[in-house]
């Protein structure tokens, strides 16, 4: 399973993997208020999510990113 090598971020993984599926569009910022971790923590989770395919950014920007959790996303699209 992908959390196995998240090491210690797993458990942070699942919390956020939980929360994806309720609302699947996330910032760094939120990541950070639901884990209860620094921004620099959700940032490096988020990045990990991404090279994995999990999360997608949006926004195109450097700051205020946006992340779609696009493989679940993408079953409600024709």
């Amino acid at each position: 399973m992908f959390t196995t090598n998240l090491g210690g971020r797993a458990p942070n993984a699942r919390a956020l993997f939980n929360n994806l599926y309720k609302k699947p569009i996330i910032n760094a910022n939120g990541a950070a208020n639901l884990l209860n971790v620094t921004h620099q923590t959700s940032s490096a989770l988020i990045r990990k999510l991404v090279a994995a395919g999990f999360l997608r950014e949006m926004t195109g920007n450097q700051r205020n990113r946006n992340y779609l959790f696009a493989p679940y996303f993408e079953l409600f699209i024709d």
